[in-house]
């Protein structure tokens, strides 16, 4: 059982560096769509919309399935319904079409999250679960450099055939499922295993909907949602400030560098987080909420503060790199708050309830920054995700005293 699992320690940060996107897709998504398939804004958004929501529908649904036949092999269906959305997504033209494409990629998700279950069931049976966050971080990390060389890419090879990166992503979503068949959940193996909890080693989340459990949520909605949605919004608020003061051609020149440095900057912090968190434990979530809170202060900042106009930009940009940096750490922490703490038999559960609040809170949060545009530019958006930062912190705060409580 051990050389399965250090295979799957080894295989598991590529297979994440792959699987957690549909690699050049997610980079061209919005050129790809309107451009070569011919949708409009409006069906875009649609199609988007439709998808994010058929998957918070299905979710518990889909559950039922899962504890049936197990994390191994929903992990493996999942990497299948990964390569049929790709596939959907290149060859269909149709609305109809590319909106099925859409609605099984989103889908694929609720069973390749079992992969965070699978990695921390197999730590726990060598006994080295404290080993969580230093695994998914490496991960995190890998996913980075992929994003580095994929975001750097993506331009030339679509300019060479508009097809070319999502037959690429064909072939990332084949490797994904070929990754799959070296992962597995060693404890569906050995059928006499049981984890047995550690001396003093209490559970928190003891049953779904307790109080603890409903806030870990509540945060894990709010993390995902602010931080899957602030970057492009803060990118854009550098965008729009750097196109009211130069051209076009240098504001693109100096967005791409910004975006180079982002990739970067998550590489380094997903490297040495797993060195503070050995530190500081539970109080490096105190600082990754801080930083999360104080990257929108410095978007806004810099858009206030009357100094020259390079210097509010840099400053602007500060924040945005900042986001970029709390983005992996923060939600490898989080999950792995949720997952440790969940008593053993409930991992499927918080598994889909961690995809269902990831899902809620981005729908959540782009819904209110959609309501805000209609009557309000875009600084009132920043404004918006730094006090839902802050309700964020403010949460967290409440989940560590519980936590102690209990």
């Amino acid at each position: 059982m051990k050389n399965k699992i250090n295979t799957f320690l080894k295989v598991y940060p590529w297979y994440y560096s792959l699987s957690c996107w549909l690699l050049f897709y997610d980079i061209l998504n919005t050129l790809y769509l309107t451009t070569v398939k011919g949708l409009s804004a409006a069906e875009f958004s649609l199609l988007s919309a439709i998808a994010l929501f058929t998957s918070i529908v299905l979710q518990m649904p889909l559950l039922k399935l899962i504890k049936k036949i197990g994390n191994t092999t929903s992990l493996r269906i999942g990497n299948l319904i990964f390569i049929l959305a790709a596939l959907l997504l290149t060859f269909c033209n149709s609305f109809t079409g590319l909106t099925l494409g859409q609605i099984l990629y989103e889908l694929s998700f609720i069973f390749k999250t079992l992969i965070l279950v699978e990695l921390r069931k197999n730590l726990v049976y060598i006994n080295c679960e404290d080993d969580f966050i230093k695994h998914s971080a490496n991960a995190t990390m890998k996913f980075s450099v992929v994003a580095l060389f994929a975001s750097l890419l993506a331009g030339p090879l679509f300019n060479i055939n508009n097809y070319l990166p999502m037959y690429l992503s064909i072939i990332s979503a084949c490797l994904c499922l070929y990754f799959s068949f070296y992962l597995f959940d060693v404890t569906e193996l050995d059928k006499e295993y049981k984890e047995v909890p550690k001396p003093k080693q209490q559970f928190k989340i003891k049953k779904l909907w307790s109080f603890i459990f409903i806030i870990l949520l509540i945060t894990f909605a709010l993390e995902t949602g602010i931080i899957d949605f602030g970057p492009s919004e803060a990118k854009l608020f550098i965008q729009i400030n750097l196109e009211s003061q130069i051209n076009i051609e240098t504001t693109a020149i100096i967005l791409s560098i910004v975006v180079a440095l982002s990739h970067i900057s998550a590489i380094i912090s997903n490297k040495i987080f797993p060195k503070i968190y050995r530190k500081i434990k539970d109080k490096s979530g105190y600082l990754l909420g801080f930083l999360l809170v104080f990257s929108f202060a410095l978007l806004l900042i810099g858009y206030f503060i009357p100094v020259p106009f390079p210097i509010k930009i840099i400053i602007m940009v500060l924040g945005f790199l900042l986001i970029e940096m709390v983005k992996g750490p923060y939600t490898v922490y989080l999950e792995d708050l949720i997952l440790k703490n969940g008593k053993p038999g409930l991992e499927q559960e918080l598994s889909a309830y961690i995809n269902l609040a990831r899902n809620t809170g981005g729908a959540v949060i782009s819904a209110i920054a959609s309501i805000i545009l209609i009557y309000h530019s875009l600084t009132y958006v920043i404004l918006m995700l730094l006090l839902a930062a802050l309700i964020e912190l403010f949460a967290f705060s409440k989940i560590i005293k519980a936590l102690r409580k209990s």
